[in-house]
């Protein structure tokens, strides 16, 4: 062989090797078989990212598209790394565009549903009630037989918006027994009854999302463990913000709200109900309570008032809370509150700034921007608050300040 006969072959030996292997990770098109029915490549081969376009076949709406897209990723899941724990493996990518949908897309155990940003690729949800998207379900076998299981690691929305019709009673984005390395990131939410809605789960994290313009809740979640609401902006709600309630029968343990943006919302920005143990900081709420009085930008209160349960802990740390512009607010800050605590042991109350509410307490008179405890708390830190009215703890006489508010370091 001449020279330079044996460095060409050894030049595509060499050289386009790696070519090869990133061609294989791409999903090829689909092929029609005799049936006319689709056939998909071999789950085995694993690729980064599936392509929801690649199962398009020209039908009105993309709900079959996503579906053929996501049981492929999620018969490539079971297979490549059938005992998976902390990993997603198989993607799906939304490019940008717009996708109608009529039926619930269901994002299966170890899929990544992504697309390009959340204001380019946008899921428009055309049917009735719901969901647009349930992140929870079990794998695919080879076969297509899902994988007997009830509760789903690493289930992942991010990238993408979801947007409905402003239907009261519809849902967005549901997710029930999602665990570890389950989380919906970095997507816009919005024109739903309840634009997000969980159920149970733990470890799961809300992070940097926009959800808004709900007609009820722009979050609800029932018996959260161990998870996160963090850096979300969420406005315009017809009821609570965000609502945190025990529906599934069990309590409310280890959650965290930090650093997020809520506004606007008719009725609290938070409600959490029977919740063991919370973390509230560094939050930013702003115009809520605009429909009703005697009303708290954040509430904790048992579920039932006839067997009331009572939290075990309960932090509030370097929150802002204000009632906002008075032409967005009305004229309901005089009766409304910043926070009100109604069934904690114990809660700790550092570096808050309260301004604005000071409802009058029917029993003493007093005016309070902050009440915690109904009766008096067991436990209370306050330290470095400042509140305009009372800091008032249930039946203990109230730390009065002054309309212009000075700081409190009660411990």
């Amino acid at each position: 062989m001449k020279p330079s006969a044996c460095f060409l072959v050894l030049w595509s030996m060499f050289a386009c090797g790696p070519v090869r292997a990133e061609m294989a990770e791409k999903a090829p098109a689909p092929v029609a078989d005799s049936a006319n029915a689709k056939r998909f490549p071999d789950p085995k081969v694993l690729s980064k990212n599936v392509n929801v376009a690649d199962f398009y076949s020209g039908e009105s709406t993309y709900d079959a598209a996503f579906e053929r897209a996501i049981s492929y990723a999620a018969k490539r899941t079971s297979v490549v790394i059938p005992n998976k724990v902390s990993m997603v493996s198989g993607s799906v990518f939304v490019p940008a565009g717009t996708y109608p949908i009529r039926r619930s897309i269901v994002v299966r155990e170890g899929v990544r549903l992504f697309g390009a940003s959340k204001s380019a690729s946008i899921i428009k949800w055309d049917g009735a009630g719901g969901p647009a998207l349930i992140m929870g379900a079990p794998p695919l076998s080879p076969s297509g037989a899902e994988v007997a299981q009830t509760e789903f690691s690493n289930v992942a929305v991010e990238h993408l918006a979801v947007v409905g019709g402003k239907m009261a009673g519809s849902v967005g984005v549901k997710f029930a027994g999602c665990i570890r390395g389950s989380r919906i990131q970095d997507c816009q939410i919005l024109n739903f009854g309840i634009n997000v809605e969980g159920d149970g789960s733990y470890g799961f994290e809300i992070s940097d999302n926009f959800i808004h313009d709900a007609v009820t809740n722009n979050l609800r979640w029932s018996s959260p463990t161990a998870s996160t609401i963090q850096g979300n902006r969420i406005d315009d709600a017809g009821k609570e913000g965000i609502l945190i309630d025990d529906r599934s029968g069990t309590e409310v343990i280890a959650l965290t709200i930090s650093n997020n943006i809520i506004q606007s919302c008719r009725r609290n920005a938070l409600k959490v109900e029977d919740a063991v143990q919370a973390t509230i900081e560094d939050n930013f709420f702003e115009s809520n309570c605009l429909d009703e009085q005697g009303c708290a930008h954040v509430l904790f209160a048992p579920s039932s008032e006839v067997k009331p349960k009572k939290s075990l802990s309960i932090t509030f740390q370097g929150n802002f809370f204000t009632p906002g512009p008075s032409s967005r607010h009305f004229p309901n800050k005089a009766n409304n509150r910043s926070i009100e605590v109604r069934n904690s042991r114990a809660v700790s109350l550092v570096g808050v700034v309260a301004r604005g509410f000071q409802q009058k307490d029917s029993a003493t008179g007093s005016r309070s921007g902050v009440l915690l405890g109904s009766p008096a708390n067991k436990l209370m830190r306050v330290d470095r608050v400042f509140s305009r009215g009372s800091l008032f703890n249930g039946s203990l006489s109230p730390a009065e300040t002054s309309d212009s508010g000075t700081i409190l370091d009660v411990r």
